[in-house]
Parts: structure tokens; C-alpha cells; sequence
């Protein structure tokens, strides 16, 4: 690669490798650059636009020069978006059908700090006194009327009611209406490892 030094500024001639045709720095193109006996790790990008192929000059030290030629890197492709691992969508509907008087639970998703059931109940179906010492509970009706026993207070709800209790609350219940109730719960754990549920109250 010819070059001619005059004063401080540098004029270069460079061929692109893979090509017959001349990579030149038009007098527009000029780089000033120091004097020669300054000249500490500069680097300029040169680019001959019919090729479209970087040419990079490194000036390590005074009156020495480098020269490579690489093709521009291939454009990269973003990978398609796709839905996280573990995504549930589902219906209150999901789970078998309660018999007579009776309550079906099914679990909808689960990890060590969520876990996500759909509760069917038949008329007059109860469910049984029992509390979450490790998880709080979000209880959303989504279908029919439930009276909801909570620490010893009732509560009527009806489609669309929720309740959110902390960790601890002794829960009983019953639907109290002519239909099916249908029920979404979820759990979310505390902190601390232990069961989902446990009967009857802590307190005897």
C-alpha cells in the first residue's frame, strides 16, 4: 500500500482485497493526521462504496502501517417472538363436573411460588374448614353465590366478587345458590416452604 507523507498529512492508496479496482482517498477524503513522531494508535475506517468493503488502517507507531480488508458482517436476524414457557390460558369451566353436592378442584398451573385452581361446586356443595399457613389467597367468583366463612365472619359473594385473604385465614364456605358456582383461585407462597393447605383452624 503506497503512501507519501507530506507534512501532517497522509495521502493513501489502498486495493480491496477480491477486487481488481482501487480503494483511493479522494482529495476530499483527506485525514489530517499529526506529525509522524506523534503518531500513537490511530485508526480510520475507509470504505470504497462500489464494493462496500471496510478497510481498516491502524498506525501503531511512527511510519508504520497495517492494511486488512474484511467483508461487512452478515445482518443478524432476531429470533421469532414466542410466548414464555409455562403460559396457561384457560376457562373457570376447566375440570370435571361436580356430582351431587359435591366439589371438583382442579390446578390450572403450578410452581414452588404460585399456584392456580379452578373450584367447581355443585347446590348446596360445602367446602370444608381449612386454612393456608404458607400462601395468600386471591378467591374470584366467577359463576353463581358462595357464603364464604373467613376467621368466623360470613361473607356473601356473588359473580365477580373476589376476595384476597393473607396467609393464615381460616376459610369454610358453601354455595348457597340453585347453580353451579364456579370459582378461580390462586395462591401465592410467603416465602417460606411448607403445604398448600391444611384442615381445620391453627387455633385448636
Amino acid at each position: 500500500m503506497p503512501y507519501k507523507s507530506h507534512g501532517s498529512v497522509f495521502f493513501l492508496t489502498a486495493s480491496v482485497a477480491g477486487t481488481d479496482a482501487p480503494a483511493t482517498i479522494q482529495p476530499d477524503h483527506r485525514r489530517p493526521c499529526p506529525a509522524a513522531n506523534s503518531l500513537r494508535h490511530i485508526s480510520m475506517i475507509l470504505c470504497q462504496r462500489s464494493f462496500r468493503l471496510p478497510v481498516l488502517l491502524s498506525l501503531a507507531t511512527a511510519g508504520t502501517m497495517s492494511l486488512s480488508c474484511t467483508s461487512a458482517p452478515a445482518p443478524v436476524t432476531a429470533p421469532p417472538v414466542q410466548a414464555p414457557v409455562g403460559v396457561r390460558v384457560a376457562n373457570a369451566s376447566a375440570g370435571a363436573q361436580p356430582g351431587p353436592d359435591a366439589v371438583t378442584r382442579t390446578t390450572i398451573y403450578e410452581s414452588p411460588r404460585t399456584v392456580t385452581q379452578v373450584l367447581r361446586l355443585a347446590p348446596r356443595a360445602r367446602i370444608a374448614e381449612h386454612h393456608h399457613p404458607f400462601y395468600d389467597e386471591t378467591f374470584l367468583i366467577q359463576q353463581g353465590r358462595m357464603r364464604l366463612i373467613l376467621d368466623g365472619r360470613p361473607h356473601d359473594l356473588r359473580a365477580g366478587d373476589f376476595v384476597v385473604m393473607p396467609a393464615g385465614t381460616v376459610v369454610s364456605g358453601q354455595n348457597t345458590g340453585d347453580d353451579e358456582a364456579r370459582v378461580v383461585v390462586a395462591f401465592s407462597n410467603t416465602g417460606k416452604a411448607g403445604p398448600l393447605s391444611v384442615a381445620g383452624s391453627p387455633h385448636h
